[in-house]
């Protein structure tokens, strides 16, 4: 009897153990943020995600903005978008965004009924970022983005390692021009920007962008 109690101890243990070691394995830790799920995308762009941001304006005023990702859509050519709403402290603001392998597009609202306005896009990156790699953004003359370099980015969500600095510009031309200074991790997305936009007037949410908090789980 006593043998057969020990022999059941022995495998329970056996059990446990293993347990423990699929549930260590199963998940990737961040050095920097505690687990994060191997499932999250490089450019996280899932329905359900959120990022909560802290706007110090170029007039010095501060407000917060949410970030969500509520809904998805068709564009005219069949591409699957996703709803990115802006949600700023009198208005809220509306981009879509398709991801594949090599890129991420913002879309402007009237892309959605258009195809002729597809090509004026927000924004485009291509992913994965790599150190002095340079793209073209849209159809607009000169309007690049370049991967400047990595380092170490602290906001009010926290310290993140070895983020990618971006360099967007578009030279004047037509009344508009942009320099936005972008600083990106994987995984977790736009942890700080500078954003200088004009287009026959101040863009809205120039100023600095900070990550406060984010939910990509």
């Amino acid at each position: 009897m006593v043998n057969q109690i020990i022999t059941t101890m022995k495998k329970t243990c056996i059990l446990l153990m293993a347990t423990a070691h699929i549930a260590v394995v199963s998940c990737k830790k961040d050095p920097d943020h505690g687990p994060v799920t191997s499932q999250v995308q490089y450019f996280p762009n899932k329905v359900g995600y959120n990022w909560a941001y802290r706007l110090i304006d170029t007039q010095g005023d501060t407000q917060n903005i949410l970030v969500s990702i509520t809904g998805v859509n068709l564009l005219p050519n069949g591409d699957s978008v996703n709803c990115w709403l802006y949600s700023y402290q009198n208005f809220t603001d509306t981009l879509w965004v398709h991801s594949d392998s090599n890129w991420v597009t913002f879309y402007y609202n009237y892309a959605l009924n258009n195809p002729n306005y597809m090509q004026y896009v927000k924004m485009r990156y291509k992913v994965p970022f790599t150190v002095a790699s340079v793209w073209t953004s849209s159809v607009y003359f000169g309007d690049t983005t370049r991967v400047s370099n990595q380092e170490n980015v602290q906001v009010l969500a926290g310290l993140f390692h070895d983020s990618y600095k971006l360099l967007r510009i578009k030279p004047p031309i037509t009344n508009s021009w942009i320099t936005d200074t972008i600083w990106f991790k994987q995984k977790v997305g736009i942890v700080k920007l500078n954003q200088q936009e004009f287009d026959l007037g101040p863009a809205i949410g120039n100023g600095v962008w900070e990550l406060v908090s984010y939910n990509v789980q």
